[in-house]
């Protein structure tokens, strides 16, 4: 059986559920592994993300030697991708990396659909331009209202667990309106949209690519090709610099303000 270590998932709707792009793969006999992180909070500005990032990085080199073949980074911020890259010898991948690359396939430009506000444009502007994807995309659309706070994630998640009709509605105008400007397929931009990409794909015209999903794709195609990888490089001082540093840092206050903390991207299963 092949094992992934999957960071950014957050809480499935209930306790012990794997989340639904990850059940689909049941027949698979893959092991998935959630691993949760032990310091960061939701990325509102880059400052946040250099947390995000450390913790990120921090659970993939504790979590993943010996004990995975691959590492899915189930974000579509893909915090800590290039540096997880550089200190694990093994696959690992990102959904918005993923879910370019399909887009990219299905014709030469497409939209982003996100249900994070406005507020949140850097972080999707830093993702096109590290994918060298900025060309191929002819908008994003924010329907998640004005400005993210520190209860917007939450209710986010809710919604869509719930498969909430309202969010479903503005998604779909707003995947229409990409459409009309020139899109040959629609991203959703948060890996928190794959329990309602079955109902978004039903009332699309064009392909509508799930970013978790995707990146689940891209692991398994991956893993068929390269076989497993259990193993890691040798322990280089940054490597111990990066456990130690957040050893340090999980004794302070920001680890535990659990109500900083984003359910989609950082916390720990409930």
């Amino acid at each position: 059986m092949s094992r992934v270590l999957v960071l950014g998932s957050g809480p499935p709707p209930k306790v012990g559920q794997l989340h639904v792009h990850l059940r689909e793969q049941a027949a698979r006999g893959i092991g998935w592994r959630i691993e949760p992180t032990r310091v960061g909070g939701f990325p509102f500005t880059p400052l946040d993300v250099v947390l995000t990032e450390l913790g990120h990085v921090d659970a993939a080199l504790r979590a993943a030697p010996g004990s995975a073949d691959a590492v899915l980074l189930d974000t579509f911020g893909e915090y800590g991708l290039a540096a997880m890259r550089s200190g694990l010898v093994m696959p690992v991948i990102g959904a918005a990396e993923a879910a370019l690359a399909e887009a990219r396939l299905a014709g030469p430009r497409f939209g982003i659909v996100t249900v994070w506000p406005e507020s949140m444009d850097w972080l999707y502007q830093r993702q096109l331009r590290l994918l060298d994807s900025r060309e191929n995309c002819v908008g994003i659309r924010y329907v998640g209202g004005a400005a993210a706070s520190e209860q917007t994630p939450r209710e986010t998640l809710g919604a869509m667990h719930r498969e909430d009709a309202g969010w479903i509605g503005r998604i779909a105008s707003a995947m229409q309106s990409l459409v009309d400007e020139g899109a040959s397929s629609i991203v959703l931009g948060c890996t928190c949209m794959a329990p309602v990409w079955e109902a978004l794909a039903g009332r699309a015209s064009v392909p509508v690519i799930c970013a978790a999903r995707a990146g689940v794709r891209a692991v398994l195609s991956t893993l068929d090709s390269a076989g497993s990888h259990a193993a890691t490089q040798g322990p280089p001082a940054s490597i111990t610099a990066v456990k130690a540093l957040v050893d340090f840092v999980d004794r302070g206050p920001a680890a535990t303000d659990q109500d900083a903390a984003c359910p989609v991207c950082i916390t720990a299963p409930e």
